[in-house]
C-alpha cells in the first residue's frame, strides 16, 4: 500500500486525509539526529556520552531502547503504517526494514575502532521496536 504523498484508500483510519508532509519532515529530523549520535560516536568524539553511561546504570540499553523505539513510531506513521504477512503475522513494514538497518548498524561496531559491539544493546533496540509496533497499532485503531 503507497503512502506517499497521501496514504491510499486503504491506510488506516487514523492516518488517511492527512497530509504525509509533517510525518515525513519529522521522521528525517529525528533519523538525522540519529545518525548524527552515531557519527560522533563512531568518530570517537563521544566522550561525554561515555562518561554518562559509565555512572548511570542501564542508561545505554533504555536510550537505545528510547531512541529507537521513537525512530520506529515516527518511521511507522509517516508510512502510513502498511504490513507485509509473514508466517501468516502481519508486521509493519517500518519495523521490518528498520529492524534490518540497525541490526547492520550493531554489528559494523564490531569492525569499528571507537565502538563495541553488545548483543544486549541490540536487543534493546528491539524491544523499542516492538513497542513502537504496539503504539503505532493502537494509534492507527483510533
Amino acid at each position: 500500500m503507497s503512502s506517499y504523498p497521501h496514504p491510499s484508500p486503504e491506510a488506516p483510519a487514523a492516518l488517511r486525509g492527512r497530509s504525509r508532509t509533517l510525518p515525513w519532515a519529522v521522521f528525517v529530523a529525528y533519523a538525522s539526529f540519529i545518525l548524527g549520535v552515531v557519527w560522533i560516536m563512531d568518530t570517537g568524539r563521544g566522550q561525554l556520552v561515555q562518561d554518562f553511561v559509565a555512572t548511570h546504570a542501564h542508561s545505554d540499553k533504555l536510550a537505545h531502547c528510547v531512541l529507537m523505539g521513537t525512530l520506529c513510531l515516527l518511521l511507522n506513521i509517516a508510512l502510513a503504517a502498511p504490513t507485509v504477512h509473514i508466517l501468516n503475522r502481519p508486521v509493519l513494514q517500518g519495523s521490518l526494514w528498520l529492524g534490518g538497518i540497525i541490526v547492520l548498524e550493531e554489528l559494523s561496531q564490531l569492525f569499528v575502532a571507537h565502538r563495541t559491539f553488545d548483543l544486549l544493546d541490540l536487543l534493546s533496540d528491539f524491544v523499542g521496536i516492538v513497542i513502537a509496533g504496539v503504539i503505532t497499532r493502537r494509534l492507527v485503531e483510533a
